[in-house]
């Protein structure tokens, strides 16, 4: 307690013994002495109390124990029956202990941040807390609700009595704040009372500065401990070797491991700078010093890659980093850093960057066009012949893969093949069907109209190149350029129709006869009915029943005539080979008709036997009827030798296992042994006097339609010769 206190203390301490005791200034002198020797005895317990008290606090370095000594303190020696101690750190203050005799609540260390005008903590007047804070100064109040100054704050409004807020100060700072309350009894915190407290808070207050710097140091210290054993077990146990360069003396530091990654036991090799220039691989000598120089004198960040020989005497790869430190004159002190092995990492990128040099080599010189895809469908890269397939430049390539994505190609999707583009890019080997892309279309919907590529037939085959994760890392599409072939075949196609059309050409000459006589018939029924209605007209005696019988013969007369002449056309004509559905049995039944007149001429039986359950197939119809009208001529020309009423030829259809077959048979004398394996080959015939053509164009003409012909000859004599299509699998299913 400071002087001015204890005298003030002793002042009223006397007073209050004069007055108890009934004495005044001038009552005799031996009572006075034994006034004043109580009154010295209860100024000796009071320091007593007031150093012991001090002397716990001071002793205290552990903040939560100082704390809460200093809430028992003020509980027992001032009256209240609610305190409260705040803490002030960093301009925040934090409800650090609360006690409340009346309800026996005690809460230690709640360390929750107070805010004097939030009415869920509110725990002391916002008043008077403010006033505190802002004068430094103790306030003591007998009564609040007296008090015109705090009367009506909130708290005070709810009947608090006696308050006392005593800040604590250490060098003139606000450390802590202390605040009692009596809400039961007036004047509760008395003169002494008040000088008592205000002593405890000012060594509280330094208490608290040492505790919260003794708590720093020990947390400082611990931190360094721990960061030492970090960095010794780092220095053990890393894979890496470390290395200091102390370089105002220029010597060095090097670890264990930094000597075993170059074949040493630490005892052999020396902590010599010079060691470490002398193992600098001779290429590599310069760049390391170079970017060792860029650090200390610009403070570039250090890191390189550098050879060092070995104990063996063998080059190893390391990769170097570290950092200096420098001193307050701006030069740097020291240097320190380490180093990793990577000799193999180093091999396997060369190793890798020779292969994708061979491969890109490869890929150039590649006669096919080939394109890598991204996992997401964008081309990454494309070789010359790709730019070759589609007649574009370096720059028009550049703009296409710039935005060209597979996988919302739309020509792709308009083909239905893209499921099969997207299983290639879910990781398996895809070959795409034959078709021509028209690269034009593409650049349009590009928006790239100024390019002008060329539409080539291709067929595509699709890889997908795995990391060692099993992840798809790109799509390798290989092209088929088909455009030569596909030229091929068109013009093999238009020389199989026009020899079709040669052939058709022959066998209407063979057939002079059988056509003439099939249009004189109509013709002449057309001119006979003509002539005999004329007659009828002319005599005046005729009935319209008659003249309509004629009228109706003369138009079936006229409308077989254009059959036979609209069929004939159609033979003869050229014309763009299209595949439709088409039924053989009609076709069969339409050729018999074409031919009826001819099997009259040639006294030759016909005979047909068709399947009702025959599907559609596809396929051209001019050219099946080409087909089946040279099987009947054959058949028919190999009974030459016999007599006429044994000139017998059948005609058949039927449908097994996805097949549709129409065959032809005769009773003739067969087909020769010797070249019937052949006899759809072109030139080889068994018939004298003929060429070998018909059956080899009728062959390429199924074969066309993906069917097959077969020959044989009849155990009974004759032979059958027929052909099969295949019907298509929607028909098939159904």
């Amino acid at each position: 307690m400071g002087a001015n206190a204890l005298v003030e203390n002793l002042s009223h301490r006397f007073t209050d013994l004069l007055e108890t005791s009934g004495l005044s200034l001038q009552s005799s002198t031996g009572r006075i002495l034994t006034t004043v020797t109580q009154l010295i005895s209860s100024i000796q317990f009071d320091l007593e109390s007031i150093t012991n008290a001090s002397q716990i606090l001071a002793t205290e370095t552990n903040l939560e124990q100082l704390c809460n000594k200093m809430m028992g303190l003020l509980m027992a020696n001032s009256g209240a029956k609610k305190a409260v101690l705040l803490l002030k750190r960093e301009n925040e203050w934090f409800i650090q202990t609360r006690k409340d005799i009346t309800t026996d609540e005690h809460t230690d260390l709640l360390h929750k941040p107070f805010n004097p005008t939030d009415r869920e903590t509110e725990i002391i007047p916002e008043s008077v807390f403010n006033y505190c804070k802002r004068t430094k100064d103790v306030l003591v109040l007998g009564d609040a609700q007296r008090d015109q100054r705090f009367a009506e704050d909130r708290m005070v409004k709810n009947k608090v009595r006696s308050i006392a807020c005593l800040p604590a100060l250490s060098q003139g700072q606000l450390q802590a704040m202390l605040y009692l309350e009596n809400s039961q009894t007036a004047d509760v915190f008395t003169h002494e009372t008040v000088g008592i407290l205000k002593h405890l808070s000012a060594q509280f207050a330094i208490s608290v500065e040492n505790a919260i710097l003794y708590n720093s140091r020990n947390a400082m210290v611990g931190e360094l401990q721990e960061s030492k054993e970090r960095y010794e077990l780092a220095v053990v146990g890393s894979t890496a070797g470390l290395w200091d360069w102390d370089i105002l003396s220029d010597t060095v530091y090097y670890s264990d491991r930094f000597k075993e990654l170059l074949g040493y036991v630490p005892e052999e090799l020396s902590d010599s700078l010079d060691e470490f220039w002398n193992r600098i691989h001779p290429d590599d000598y310069q760049t390391t010093r170079q970017a060792i120089d860029q650090h200390l004198e610009e403070r570039v960040p250090f890191q390189v890659d550098y050879r060092l020989q070995t104990k063996s005497g063998e080059y190893r790869w390391f990769h170097a980093r570290g950092n200096a430190i420098w001193g307050e004159n701006g030069r740097a002190m020291r240097m320190s850093g380490s180093m990793t092995d990577f000799t193999e990492r180093k091999q396997v990128e060369e190793e890798l960057k020779q292969s994708e040099e061979q491969f890109r080599s490869l890929m150039e010189r590649s006669p096919l066009a080939i394109e890598i895809l991204n996992p997401d469908g964008h081309i990454s890269q494309v070789n010359a012949a790709w730019m070759s397939l589609y007649g574009v430049n370096e720059e028009e390539t550049k703009e296409v893969l710039a935005q060209y994505n597979m996988l919302s190609d739309s020509q792709i999707v308009d083909q239905g093949i893209m499921p099969l583009v997207e299983q290639a890019f879910s990781g398996q080997h895809v070959v795409l069907p034959p078709f021509q892309y028209d690269a034009s279309r593409t650049v349009e919907e590009l928006g790239l109209k100024h390019i002008k590529p060329k539409a080539p037939w291709i067929q595509c085959h699709l890889y997908a190149v795995k990391d060692a994760t099993d992840q798809i890392t790109h799509v390798v599409n290989i092209y088929m350029d088909i455009t030569e072939l596909k030229r091929a075949e068109q013009e093999t196609q238009e020389q199989r129709e026009a020899l079709a059309r040669v052939d058709r050409t022959t066998s209407m000459g063979q057939l002079t006869g059988s056509i003439s006589h099939e249009l004189n018939q109509p013709l002449t029924g057309i001119l006979s009915n003509a002539q005999a209605a004329e007659m009828m007209l002319d005599s005046g005696h005729w009935e319209k029943e008659e003249i309509s019988e004629i009228m109706a013969d003369i138009v079936a007369d006229a409308k077989r005539a254009g059959d036979v002449i609209r069929n004939l056309r159609q033979l003869f004509r050229k014309q763009r080979v299209e595949f439709l559905p088409i039924d053989i049995n009609a076709i069969v039944d339409e050729t018999t008709k074409l031919l009826h007149s001819e099997f009259i001429i040639q006294r030759v039986l016909l005979t047909t036997q068709f399947d009702s359950s025959m599907p559609w197939v596809n396929g051209n119809r001019i050219q099946i009827q080409q087909v089946l009208l040279n099987l009947v001529i054959n058949a028919s020309q190999a009974m030459d030798d016999k007599a006429g009423e044994d000139r017998q030829i059948d005609i058949a259809t039927a449908s097994v296992a996805g097949e549709v077959k129409a065959w032809v048979e005769d009773n003739g004398s067969g087909i020769d042994p010797n070249v019937i394996d052949g006899i759809f080959e072109p030139l080889v015939t068994w018939k004298p006097g003929h060429m070998g053509m018909g059956l080899a164009i009728s062959n390429s003409i199924i074969k066309a339609h993906g069917g097959r012909m077969w020959a044989e000859n009849r155990p009974e004599g004759g032979a059958r010769v027929g052909f099969t299509l295949p019907v298509p699998i929607e028909e098939e299913e159904a």
